[in-house]
């Protein structure tokens, strides 16, 4: 069947009935069907557990991007003899040390990977459309969000990023 071929042309080619054709395709479908939900589970846990280390990884890049940082400048001029002065008259060396302080404002591209990072997991758990009941009710509340949330990731065997649990709590 994956190579275009019929069910009737499959059992030609291997000298049985149509039937057994037939239902052998059944069988095969059936255990797909049941199967493939099981292996979407899976490749959706490791892409959100994946989304989790790379949400992170942005959000410490933001707190690293918030540091104060420490600039230091050093000039030395020399002052003394020039080509016109008297041969070994003394020369004197000025040092002048800066250190300046920048006051970070954060990076905010890595505030909008996280946000992107966020989308997609959203979108992995299905929460850009949730609804509580068959009405289609939107969640009337922050904390019912987080609850549904908060169970679809233990579906998937993994803990809410800390930071996503700490957005529910402000």
């Amino acid at each position: 069947m994956l190579a275009g071929k019929t069910g009737v042309e499959i059992a030609a080619t291997l000298n049985i009935s149509g039937s057994v054709v037939s239902n052998n395709i059944k069988e095969i479908e059936k255990e797909w069907r049941e199967n493939r939900f099981d292996d979407i589970d899976f490749y959706k846990t490791r892409e959100i557990q994946h989304l989790a280390f790379l949400y992170h990884e942005a959000v410490k890049g933001w707190e690293r991007s918030l540091i104060e940082k420490e600039r230091k400048k050093q000039r030395i001029s020399q002052k003394g003899a020039t080509s016109g002065e008297t041969p070994g008259a003394a020369r004197t060396t000025d040092t002048q040390a800066e250190v300046t302080k920048e006051i970070p404002v954060g990076d905010s591209r890595f505030l909008e990977t996280a946000r992107k990072i966020r989308e997609d997991i959203r979108t992995i758990l299905g929460l850009n459309e949730i609804i509580i009941d068959d009405k289609r009710k939107p969640f009337k509340s922050p904390s019912e969000a987080y609850k549904e949330l908060d169970e679809m990731f233990k579906q998937f065997g993994i803990a809410m990023p800390k930071e996503l649990s700490d957005e529910f709590k402000k």
